[in-house]
């Protein structure tokens, strides 16, 4: 099951075998640590949300610790490690700058708006959690099976330095950098800060990308 590209965790979770109880006290876990927070949520509030005695909560999960490490751990070590690979196989494939960008934001994008409550209980738990962060970035930069982030994207950065398309003063650092604080800017604006202002996600993404393109590109 691990090897089959998920749209979210929900569809990962739906497709496991498990007593339906069980399913919807993760769901509802989910849910309400996003909206609330751990610390905020209660097993009370979700066995009336999941529609569950707390017992049956308890029957499955021995803590409400407990409940939040059986929704994250799947994600760091099925649902991360097939997105990694899937997202690396199509960077490979990227030409020329603009289309490597263009091909980041939206894929990403893409990624964190299918996952963004999954995403904000993770980014929360890295904060408090000492022990998330080297599974993380493990999974990120596992290159046992595959090419790692640096052999990957750093490849690909260096052979577009050398046909002038990125300063080739940059270095690899610098430039993922620069992508993922813009990346994670525009989800604390749009999920966390501002979730109820709309937007023109199309127009933001464009703005995202000139801006990336212009910090990183003498062509723009």
């Amino acid at each position: 099951m691990a090897d089959k590209i998920y749209l979210n965790y929900q569809e990962m979770l739906n497709e496991q075998t498990m007593p339906n109880g069980k399913r919807q006290v993760l769901a509802t876990g989910i849910k309400l640590f996003a909206e609330n927070g751990f610390d905020g949520t209660s097993t009370a509030q979700i066995a009336i949300e999941a529609g569950v005695s707390q017992a049956t909560i308890f029957k499955y999960f021995k803590t409400k610790k407990a409940l939040l490490i059986a929704i994250v751990e799947p994600i760091i070590e099925q649902l991360f490690p097939v997105y990694r690979d899937e997202f690396f196989g199509k960077f490979k494939k990227q030409t020329d700058v603009q289309a490597l960008i263009h091909f980041i934001i939206i894929d990403r994008f893409e990624f964190i708006n299918q996952n963004a409550e999954i995403i904000k209980i993770l980014l929360i738990e890295l904060l408090t959690d000492k022990t998330l962060l080297p599974k993380v970035t493990r999974v990120i930069t596992d290159d046992s099976e595959h090419n790692g982030i640096k052999e990957v994207f750093g490849g690909q950065i260096e052979l577009m330095q050398q046909r002038g398309e990125i300063y080739s003063e940059l270095s690899l650092l610098e430039i993922v950098r620069m992508i993922i604080s813009q990346m994670f800017t525009y989800f604390l604006q749009t999920k966390i800060l501002l979730p109820n202002v709309k937007t023109n996600v199309e127009h933001d993404l464009e703005q995202l990308e000139i801006q990336i393109l212009r910090a990183i590109s003498p062509k723009f």
